[in-house]
């Protein structure tokens, strides 16, 4: 069963924070800093996918050319 489209798409600033966030916690955190930097980008790109999906859902429609 397909998700429904949210009302309200990932805010862009998330998605940079999140990926700032992924190399400081390698930096910091080692081993255990490397799990939590892959678990955060996965999740923003899971959020700009989910973004990019709202924003394709919410484009009007392509109108074919007249043919003359």
């Amino acid at each position: 069963m397909p998700n429904p489209t949210p009302a309200v798409p990932p805010t862009p600033w998330a998605i940079a924070a999140l990926w700032t966030i992924a190399p400081i916690c390698v930096v910091f955190g080692g081993v255990a800093g490397l799990v939590a930097a892959v678990l955060i980008g996965g999740y923003g790109s899971h959020l700009l996918r989910k973004r990019r999906q709202w924003m394709a859902s919410q484009a009007p429609a392509a109108v074919a050319p007249a043919v003359s």
